[in-house]
């Protein structure tokens, strides 16, 4: 029900968040800028450039900083994800599939135990699904 409205904050304090608050960025109302994200590009793989070619490969318009996001509302569309073997990357595309147009399929998504073991099973809850391939 409630329209999201782009806002500026820091991420600093809770940067493992990055992945989605940019997927969140891309359906809310303007401009979202997301500040003080530089250390995201030292963990599991460099996540202001993994969601942002992520992202861009389903549609969204987002600008990669240094240290920063800007992401402008978008309409995003099903595509062949890489997972950049991070499990905070495939949830927060995963999540972004669920209001995309068409089908999107992400790649290598068993990393995403890691830190959510049951992903599969919630997301499908939402409408999603995850299928392992062999």
């Amino acid at each position: 029900g409630s329209t999201l409205t782009g806002i500026e904050f820091n991420i600093n304090d809770f940067v493992d968040a990055l992945p989605i608050m940019a997927v969140v960025g891309c359906f809310a109302q303007g401009t979202t800028t997301i500040t003080g994200a530089e250390i995201a590009r030292h963990k599991e793989c460099d996540r202001l450039t993994a969601i942002t070619a992520e992202l861009t490969k389903m549609g969204a318009k987002v600008e990669e900083h240094v240290d920063r996001l800007v992401i402008q509302q978008s309409t995003l569309t099903g595509a062949i994800i890489d997972s950049h073997h991070d499990h905070r990357i495939i949830m927060a595309t995963a999540v972004a599939a669920l209001k995309a147009e068409g089908i999107t399929t992400i790649k290598d998504t068993d990393w995403v135990s890691k830190s959510y073991p049951t992903f599969d099973q919630d997301l499908a809850k939402l409408g999603g699904n995850i299928e392992r391939k062999t």
